[in-house]
């Protein structure tokens, strides 16, 4: 009895306490925590190198990096220099060659990164005194050995074209190019052309140019006092030349006029990947810096924000939807951007711009910015935690040149702004009547619908260079059907008469996953029955069976049986050849147009059973199946998964495509079969 009047008393209480509380009053952001970053000691060499020492004795390690402050290269018909630099900053020096330099980091548990503007070395502190020794002759001693110039120079190419018909790496690339300019540094574009004209001496020069002290940072953090990196400058640094570095002026890159669409076309994407930008010009010690961050952080800056909510959580178009807010000492852009399902992508757009203008035009409530205020001010104390982090943060005073004391005020400046300082800041800087919203997507899939959105729309290739608008959908000729395609098919790879002989079919392949090899067989027999099995290492990782009534798949060493829907999609498609049966009335097999599928055209026949939908891609000129394309529905949203057929060859008279590229999403998976056996060695018993 007890308990329940204690219980009574306390909702009693709590409803009196919410009788109090005034609604029409908006709640308050808490205080500013109170920051004190540890102090950092900072002193200038001789030669002009900028020492930055911050001491943290909790974990014996140390943390070594230097810092070169120049202008970015415009690199023209050599773009790619500088990365190919950075590569070469660690490819061994006068005293140590590559496999030497690796052995020796390794030795001490340390780890070593170059880049074009840096170098930099993590150790334990019982170490510090060697991997700096190391650090510095990297630093003063690079050798740039023409060997490991070609490997990295292969590499490079090798990169490139595996990144060109990647989604996104061709819209990340592309996205620069368009906003910057192939005339400013930001916008360069990096092609096998330019990097065939990279020579070693491009490297060298570069080095003998750039890194100088006086225009370096020496930012150390960790367990290691001022006395011992003083120690450390002086006897390896101290006889490091300064010298005159040249400084760079460029073309500065426009806004558009007016909000246009510039339209990169991949045949075989099964998204579209949107980038709204707009060039802008926010610094860090700009007073509107602080509204401007926390308005984008409403918009786009996490998966709480308005975007995030909008196309994914409300109208599930996406994973996930952001956008952000560049600052720094050159023009930098905002952005907003996801990757979206091909048949939404114009919607998509129409929500991006919604949220945008809406965000510009409204204020923010109190509500959401004191919620992002208090997010900021849990994740910037827990940042501090980190020892690098706080190094960051001092040379940046130094770069930017913000004023001293800038990160131990930043949370107060935070806390200062108000819900109308958001929308005048966003109103500077996020510009949706003069942005580009460049798009990476199947033309023939999404540029009907975009037209509609009234847009002007440019096309450009994949390295970002103005080019055509692409080969769009074409009508299906008069007289061409799906039984006079299916038969052109089956004449083109043997004939029918061969083709219903094979009554059973075993396949051996191989495939690569990540860093593993796979190795699988199929088996089928007619009219249903099939069976396919994945072992890596040889052990069985997958197997997939069905013995013409039912089925299941076993996985991570659990059995799952096949549900109603799975057992009719096998009765429907399990067959061996199962496209010589799309007349049959099932299949509701219908020829839609004549499409661009890589560098051919294709019919594209569309099949659906029950509410299941697939693609099928037949090459106009070899009549060859070249791509299939099935529609599926993971986690309610819908997705597809493309396979490219290639590489036929013929076993017994009849033709298969010997290389199966299958694409679901990011993943991008190659089946080379090696073996094709006929009417041979398969048994009902295989399928139970």
């Amino acid at each position: 009895m007890k308990k329940i009047f204690s219980i009574a008393f306390i909702l009693l209480m709590s409803s009196g306490i919410n009788a109090q509380i005034d609604r029409s009053q908006q709640p308050k952001s808490g205080d500013a925590p109170e920051i004190k970053l540890p102090e950092a000691k900072i002193w200038e060499t001789k030669n002009g190198l900028t020492v930055i020492v911050v001491e943290n004795h909790k974990l014996p390690t140390v943390n070594f990096s230097m810092k070169f402050d120049y202008d970015p290269i415009l690199e023209g018909k050599k773009t790619g220099e500088t990365s190919v630099f950075g590569a070469m900053m660690g490819a061994g020096t006068t005293t140590r060659n590559k496999e030497d330099l690796n052995e020796s980091i390794e030795i001490l548990g340390a780890r070593l990164n170059t880049s074009a503007s840096s170098v930099g070395v993590s150790t334990l502190k019982k170490n510090y005194k060697e991997a700096f020794e190391i650090f510095a002759d990297v630093i003063l001693n690079p050798s740039f050995p023409q060997e490991e110039f070609d490997k990295e120079i292969k590499q490079t190419l090798t990169g490139l074209e595996a990144n060109e018909k990647d989604n996104k790496a061709v819209s990340k690339r592309v996205q620069d190019a368009i906003l910057y300019g192939s005339n400013h540094p930001y916008g360069e574009v990096t092609t096998p052309e330019t990097v065939k004209n990279i020579k070693l001496e491009d490297t060298k020069n570069i080095y003998a140019t750039y890194f100088k002290p006086n225009i370096a940072y020496l930012v150390v953090n960790g367990d290691i006092s001022k006395k011992e990196v003083k120690k450390l400058v002086k006897t390896y640094f101290k006889k490091w030349e300064s010298g005159e570095v040249p400084t760079h002026k460029y073309n500065e890159p426009k806004n558009p006029t007016k909000t246009e669409i510039n339209f990169v076309n991949m045949d075989a994407a099964t998204q579209s990947i949107i980038s709204i930008v707009n060039l802008e010009n926010l610094e860090s010690s700009s007073p509107d810096y602080f509204a401007a961050r926390a308005g984008n952080t409403i918009l786009g800056g996490s998966a709480t924000a308005r975007l995030f909510m909008n196309l994914r959580e409300d109208k599930a178009y996406t994973y996930g939807a952001y956008s952000s807010l560049g600052s720094g000492k050159l023009t930098s852009k905002f952005y907003a951007g996801a990757s979206v399902r091909n048949e939404v992508t114009d919607s998509a757009v129409v929500q991006f711009i919604y949220e945008i203008n809406k965000i510009r035009n409204e204020e923010v409530t109190v509500e959401e910015l004191n919620k992002q205020k208090n997010s900021l001010f849990g994740s910037f104390a827990m940042s501090l935690e980190s020892p690098s982090t706080i190094a960051r943060f001092y040379l940046n005073e130094q770069i930017l040149g913000l004023p001293e004391g800038y990160y131990a005020n930043y949370l107060k400046e935070v806390n200062k702004v108000q819900p109308s300082d958001v929308n005048k800041a966003l109103n500077k800087y996020v510009l949706p009547e003069n942005s580009r919203i460049i798009i990476v997507g199947k033309a023939v899939d999404v540029i009907p619908g975009l037209k509609k959105l009234g847009y002007k729309i440019n096309y450009f290739d994949v390295y970002g260079r103005p080019t055509v608008a692409p080969s769009m959908a074409k009508p299906i000729p008069v007289g061409v059907t799906v039984a006079t395609i299916i038969d052109d098919y089956a004449d083109a790879i043997g004939g029918t008469k061969s083709l219903n002989k094979i009554k059973t079919l075993d396949q051996d392949f191989s495939m690569q996953m990540g860093p593993y090899a796979i190795d699988g067989n199929i088996k089928k027999m007619a009219p249903h029955s099939q069976k396919m099995e994945m072992k890596m290492q040889g052990q069985v990782i997958m197997k997939n069976v069905f013995d013409g009534k039912k089925g299941y798949i076993m996985a991570q060493g659990q059995r799952m049986p096949f549900d109603d829907k799975q057992t009719k999609s096998a009765l429907g498609s399990n067959t061996i050849m199962p496209w010589l049966y799309f007349g049959d009335k099932k299949y509701n097999a219908t020829l839609e147009s004549i499409i661009p599928v890589e560098d051919s055209e294709a019919y594209k026949m569309k099949v659906t059973i029950g509410d299941e939908v697939s693609f099928f891609y037949f090459d106009v000129n070899s009549k060859l199946l070249i791509q299939q394309e099935n529609v599926k529905e993971v986690n309610g949203q819908k997705m597809s998964e493309i396979t490219n057929l290639k590489n036929y060859k013929e076993h017994e008279g009849v033709k298969f495509p010997m290389t199966l590229q299958v694409k679901a999403g990011p993943q991008v998976m190659e089946m080379n079969v090696k073996t094709v056996i006929i009417n041979k060695g398969v048994k009902a018993s295989d399928f139970k």
